[in-house]
């Protein structure tokens, strides 16, 4: 990014005295980043409760994959107690979701522009398909509940 367009930036903002924010800054436009996520309403969100409970091994697994394909998990809104009381502990994160996404973030920016962006973008979906797959039925459920409409 150019100096000139570069201050103009963080003076719109107002973080022009603001060094470690300015690094900051700096430092996360400088990586490529996705993620699968599903935030829907609380009555739509509960499919996916549902899908998790009926499929909590399917759902761990889905899980563990999108981990150690470098995504993680993220929940911006949750609620305080727990929404499936008797369910495992390992669970409630999830369950307990109004939000979530899985996210990977990249750093190696020498792929931008190159065929190894290719790579891997399609090694992340495939690592991320199995959420996709979960996500899905939660909204074939959706759309069999009457909840949303498929239009």
């Amino acid at each position: 990014m150019d100096a000139s367009v570069e201050e103009a930036v963080w003076k719109r903002v107002g973080y022009t005295q603001c060094q470690s924010v300015k690094e900051e800054l700096r430092r996360l436009m400088r990586k490529n980043v996705w993620d699968v996520g599903f935030v829907q309403k609380p009555a739509q969100f509960d499919e996916l409760r549902k899908v998790i409970l009926a499929h909590p091994r399917k759902w761990t697994r889905a899980v563990k994959q999108a981990e150690d394909a470098g995504m993680h998990f993220a929940c911006y809104n949750s609620y305080k107690k727990d929404r499936v009381p008797d369910a495992p502990k390992a669970l409630q994160p999830y369950l307990n979701a109004k939000d979530m996404s899985f996210s990977y973030t990249g750093w190696n920016l020498e792929h931008i522009g190159s065929t190894a962006l290719i790579d891997e973008l399609k090694a992340g979906f495939a690592a991320a398909f199995p959420l996709y797959k979960i996500f899905i039925e939660a909204y074939e459920n959706m759309l069999s509940e009457g909840l949303i409409d498929d239009e």
